[in-house]
């Protein structure tokens, strides 16, 4: 777990997921108002995040929160407590799900749905830092 407080993370370097299809930038990680990660195409709807390296898995923590990245048995990925993290290691410019193998993908173009399905549009991911002293929404 990154911290026990969620207005006092650790030292983790705070960033946003940047997302990419076949070369091109389509947007960023964020959510919906169901917590379901999507892809958003305006960076003020970006999630701000940390990797909280844990047991040799890394959690990605919402920042100041304590939601982490999560898998359901879906496939689709969401945002819960601890105790649901699930793990995601990169692997060159993916995103794998440690559980299934599974990598980042986009779901359905309509809802920007996201998940971790090989067999969806598998999207590249970039970590853009975030400058110190930004603002926890």
């Amino acid at each position: 777990m990154c911290s026990d407080n969620a207005t006092t993370p650790s030292n983790t370097a705070v960033f946003r997921l940047s997302l990419w299809r076949q070369g091109l930038h389509v947007g960023w990680l964020g959510e919906n108002s169901t917590e379901w990660a999507v892809l958003v195409t305006d960076i003020r709807h970006a999630l701000l995040l940390q990797a909280c390296p844990y047991n040799g898995s890394v959690y990605y923590q919402v920042y100041g929160s304590l939601r982490y990245l999560a898998l359901s048995p879906d496939a689709c990925i969401g945002f819960y407590n601890w105790a649901n993290a699930s793990g995601f290691t990169r692997e060159g410019r993916h995103l794998v799900a440690d559980d299934t193998g599974q990598k980042l993908a986009l779901q359905s173009a309509e809802s920007g749905d996201l998940c971790a399905w090989n067999g969806c549009g598998v999207l590249e991911v970039g970590f853009e830092p975030v400058a110190a002293g930004v603002g926890v929404r």
